[in-house]
């Protein structure tokens, strides 16, 4: 083999034979330089997409702190409402208030407060398809049931809609009795909703006079 080796290397032109170990060293050097790139690219990207994600994490922390922080800031100024007399909820007055949260809100289904003296209730929802917004009220007047009314520009109701099939009591529902039980501001455990019988979840804030303390309602 190193004969034939060698004659075929007496062939070779001389420049040739210089040449090679050259085109040898710059091919390995080029592989070397590409593996390395190679090497380097692909931590590039690694290190790249650890930044998008803990970049998206953490603008999914910021969006979920938003909705978490957003019914307990309603929940604060209903209850200084209901305290106030600007929401009376026995009559069915204020509702106009609850309808402008809802707009400046999206995110919400329904704003409501609820009364322990008679057990009435008074929300804004949206409809089914989440578009439009209603105005809930149950208390002595409705006999207890539902009456939906559609809202005017400002927020108050106008035509009578529909009716509940059904008795309602406030009082005895799983969010009231939660924020009456734990005494401060509350996300409630999962309950099936009243209308929908869907699972639900709601933040509350249970409702004090602060003359003499006595627990008054739910919002």
């Amino acid at each position: 083999m190193a004969f034939r080796c060698s004659r075929f290397l007496n062939r070779l032109p001389l420049q040739t034979i210089i040449t090679i170990p050259f085109v040898i060293q710059v091919i390995g050097v080029v592989g070397v330089v590409g593996y390395l790139s190679f090497k380097h690219g692909q931590a590039t990207v690694d290190d790249l997409a650890i930044q998008l994600r803990a970049e998206l994490t953490g603008r999914i922390f910021q969006q979920l702190e938003a909705l978490v922080e957003q019914p307990d800031v309603i929940n604060q100024i209903n209850t200084n409402s209901l305290l106030q007399g600007d929401i009376n909820v026995s009559a069915g007055k204020g509702e106009h208030q609850l309808w402008q949260q809802a707009k400046v809100f999206p995110s919400t289904n329904l704003i409501y407060c609820a009364t322990e003296a008679d057990g009435a209730f008074l929300g804004v929802g949206r409809s089914g398809n989440g578009e439009g917004l209603h105005i809930q009220v149950a208390n002595a007047a409705t006999d207890r049931y539902f009456h939906y009314y559609d809202a005017d520009p400002t927020g108050r109701r106008s035509f009578l809609t529909s009716k509940g099939n059904s008795v309602y009591d406030p009082r005895e529902r799983p969010w009231y009795k939660d924020a009456k039980y734990q005494r401060r501001a509350t996300w409630s455990d999962v309950y099936l909703d009243f209308d929908t019988q869907l699972p639900t979840i709601t933040a509350n804030a249970p409702v004090y006079d602060p003359r003499d303390g006595k627990f008054t309602g739910v919002c």
